[in-house]
């Protein structure tokens, strides 16, 4: 029998992580159980992932240091199955270490992972994420 997967959104992940609202908060909940358990398989897109650091951001202001390993502890969850689980890691860790926003650190991560680690940009603070400027 195959296990079914589903993507998990945002708005699931900050209910999760908030308990409200309390319905949607218990289903989500209900869900990673049943992912636990091996009944579910709940997959996370690294954008989603983008979204919710920048949802935990701007709506709840919350901190780097507060919001890394929340979410360093989601995308170790068993059952949730991220996209590119080092990659995200990494780039939480910058975007804490770093205090650059969270998608300049994923790219730099991603570029790094990928073995080519030079970004054509013009932020001057992409030298404390281990990449290369270009030009």
């Amino acid at each position: 029998m195959k296990i079914a997967e589903v993507w998990i959104d945002a708005n699931a992940v900050i209910y999760f992580l908030t308990g409200s609202p309390e319905g949607p908060a218990n289903t989500v909940k209900e869900a990673l159980e049943a992912a636990t358990k091996g009944d579910l398989r709940l997959r996370l897109a690294s954008l989603t992932l983008a979204e919710v650091v920048w949802i935990l951001e701007s709506s709840f202001q919350l901190a780097r240091d507060t919001i890394t390993p929340i979410l360093l502890d989601l995308i170790a969850l068993e059952g949730v199955t991220p996209d590119e689980p080092e990659v995200l890691a990494e780039a939480l860790l910058d975007y804490r270490d770093a205090g650059v926003d969270f998608f300049d650190a994923y790219l730099a991560a991603h570029a790094r992972k990928a073995g080519s680690p030079t970004v054509l940009t013009f932020d001057h603070h992409f030298d404390r994420l281990r990449v290369r400027p270009f030009p």
